[in-house]
């Protein structure tokens, strides 16, 4: 167990915050276009409703973004843990 002043603690919450919501803004995509339902065969009304456009390269970098703030954080918290 490492004994750390919450300030700290928070200050990394946050900052991981911030990464986790950058992540799920990616991974929730944007509505599909109803112009594509055809390609797929499906309604354009059903399309927009039940399929959205993730961009995987975007999807890939935010998660990479999201492991090195994580490895940051375990970093800065390290750095932050009180001594006896």
């Amino acid at each position: 167990m490492s004994i750390i002043q919450k300030i700290h603690v928070q200050q990394e919450q946050r900052e991981l915050e911030r990464y986790w919501s950058q992540l799920q803004t990616v991974l929730a995509g944007q509505q599909a276009s109803g112009n594509l339902a055809e390609h797929y065969r499906y309604a354009p009304d059903v399309f927009e409703r039940d399929f959205t456009d993730v961009d995987l390269v975007k999807l890939k970098t935010e998660i990479k973004h999201f492991m090195t703030a994580l490895q940051g954080v375990e970093a800065a918290l390290k750095s932050k843990v009180v001594k006896r």
